[in-house]
């Protein structure tokens, strides 16, 4: 199993977590936190090139966010950034 997420501490970064479309929950210290949990690793990239190919406004932008995701196993959407963990 694993957990994908993305963690926004202020209200800026907040809309930047919306364009993730991971469901998000508000946390005791006021920052927030998306997460959902999935079956594998290729699950988790599937969902980041997803959200890139939505997210994206050029195709330059769109391969830039494809590269991050497969050297880096991560995705920068503005202010946040889309992880994930075995758990």
């Amino acid at each position: 199993m694993f957990k994908i997420y993305s963690i926004a501490s202020s209200v800026y970064q907040y809309q930047s977590l919306r364009k993730t479309a991971l469901p998000i929950t508000e946390n005791p210290d006021g920052s927030y936190t998306g997460e959902l949990i999935m079956n594998s690793e290729s699950e988790c990239l599937d969902y980041m090139k997803e959200v890139a190919y939505g997210y994206a406004e050029s195709i330059q932008e769109l391969q830039e966010m494809l590269e991050e995701i497969d050297i880096y196993k991560s995705l920068r959407i503005d202010a946040v950034t889309i992880r994930f963990e075995a758990i």
